[in-house]
């Protein structure tokens, strides 16, 4: 997903999902999501996950990916550090996904 510009990977269960699920639900409507709706939707934003979504490994802090090994910062633009036989990079948008 895609938050000010920044590609950020979230469980769908999860606090963050669920509240920026909300505030998008807000921005749309002009109202606050019950939570009978917001049950549902999740719901179905999880079953579109697991059944018709492309499945990517997620990393926690190191991940490899076609020879390259990606060290996640851990700072709020979600960079990593490609790491390669010849050397190292700051990148803004690796090709891995890490958990948060």
């Amino acid at each position: 997903m895609n938050v000010a510009g920044l590609r950020q990977t979230w469980p769908i269960r999860g606090k963050t999902f669920r509240q920026w699920l909300a505030r998008a639900y807000y921005e749309a409507t002009g109202g606050a999501a019950g939570s009978e709706a917001l049950q549902g939707a999740l719901g179905i934003v999880e079953a579109k996950a697991q059944f018709e979504g492309h499945e990517r490994p997620v990393s926690v802090r190191v991940a490899g990916h076609e020879g390259r090994l990606y060290l996640d910062l851990g700072d709020p633009s979600w960079r990593a550090i490609e790491i390669t036989a010849t050397g190292w990079r700051v990148v803004a948008d690796p090709p891995v996904r890490y958990a948060t």
